[in-house]
């Protein structure tokens, strides 16, 4: 048999679909922040204007670093010791 019963306990299933909920809710926040990104008013007001085109657009190095600051800030702020208190105080 391929799955024997001891090869797969309660805890192994409950830790599979934890990840797996988790990478699906990490996509989803990274479409969001995509979303914001391709907003006209989010374009014009962090975007420099390009007169020769007549159009805002986004400096390729502020959209890289949008795009990976995001993440850094998400490791900071799930391990940060004082997010505890934070969290009482501001009920998230």
């Amino acid at each position: 048999m391929l799955l024997e019963r001891r090869a797969v306990s309660p805890m192994l299933l409950f830790s599979t679909s934890l990840l797996a909920v988790s990478a699906y809710n990490y996509g989803f926040s990274d479409q969001a922040f995509a979303s914001c990104q391709a907003m006209d008013s989010f374009t014009r007001q962090f975007g420099v204007y390009s007169e020769s085109k007549d159009e805002w657009k986004l400096e390729p190095l502020f959209t890289s670093l949008y795009n990976c600051l995001k993440a850094g800030g998400q490791i900071i702020g799930g391990s940060h010791p004082r997010k505890a208190r934070f969290e009482q105080k501001f009920g998230c």
